[in-house]
């Protein structure tokens, strides 16, 4: 059964629509795909009304958490949440409206740098989103010849290790994040915990009540998944898996390509 439990649309970080994303996944022959967009549901109405054939269309969201025992952003999927979704709105509010002002600074940054960028030439790219993402401003930047890639040398100069552009937002407390998905009846997963770089916490997280992890993930190594397995068997955790593919944004495989 083929199936891919992690992709963006243009309701966040990717460039891709709904539509593009399901006509994908039908060419692609799977069987079930989750949209899973950074800290918004806005997709659900799209959602429900899209014509997809066979296609299963989960309701997802990949929430942005933080661990403090940690000092690292940790991500938590959410899958079969009831469609009002009133807690996980609640709890992705702020960060929506944090990375929406960290966006007008970058792009103010970059232009007292000389780099010849507009808030109208970012807010084109936005697509459906709730806010901009450092991704719009990128594309633009790509486009205007200051770098050859989204996140090539230019990205990890600016908006990486101390660049002038890497502002990060206040995240809700990952036992927070959980509780408020299971509030909304959902499950909680851990997203990645490889590349989070968070693997020596799951026992801890188990503890917080998460339900599972993300073991089948496109940066996750053989041993990776293994260890994955193993622990889910351990916790009796559910297992989920996807290319967390962006589009044009990001260098993931392509949807259905990867689980």
């Amino acid at each position: 059964m083929n199936r891919d439990w992690h992709i963006h649309s243009n309701y966040s970080d990717s460039n891709r629509s709904i539509k593009e994303i399901v006509e994908i996944a039908i060419k692609n022959n799977l069987h079930s795909i989750a949209i899973t967009d950074h800290d918004s549901v806005n997709n659900l109405d799209e959602i429900n009304k899209i014509e997809s054939g066979q296609l299963i269309i989960h309701p997802g969201i990949e929430i942005s958490a933080w661990d403090p025992k940690i000092k690292k952003e940790v991500h938590i999927l959410a899958y079969q949440f009831n469609i009002e979704a009133t807690n996980i709105k609640a709890i992705c509010e702020s960060t929506i409206k944090q990375r929406n002002e960290i966006a007008y600074q970058q792009i103010s940054l970059l232009h007292d740098l000389n780099f010849k960028i507009t808030v109208e030439e970012v807010e084109s790219k936005k697509g459906n989103s709730p806010c901009l993402y450092k991704q719009h401003i990128l594309d633009v930047l790509k486009e205007k010849g200051y770098t050859d890639k989204i996140y090539g040398d230019f990205y990890k100069e600016m908006f990486k290790n101390g660049g002038p552009c890497e502002i990060k937002p206040q995240l809700p407390h990952i036992k927070e994040v959980i509780h408020s998905i299971h509030e909304d009846y959902g499950f909680a997963i851990l997203a990645h915990p490889f590349l989070s770089k968070c693997e020596t916490e799951l026992e801890r997280y188990k503890r917080y009540g998460i339900d599972g992890i993300e073991t089948y993930h496109s940066s996750q190594t053989k041993e990776n998944i293994e260890t994955c397995n193993e622990i889910a068997k351990q916790f009796e955790w559910l297992e989920t898996g996807g290319s967390d593919n962006h589009g044009n944004y990001g260098n993931e495989p392509e949807i259905g390509s990867y689980f």
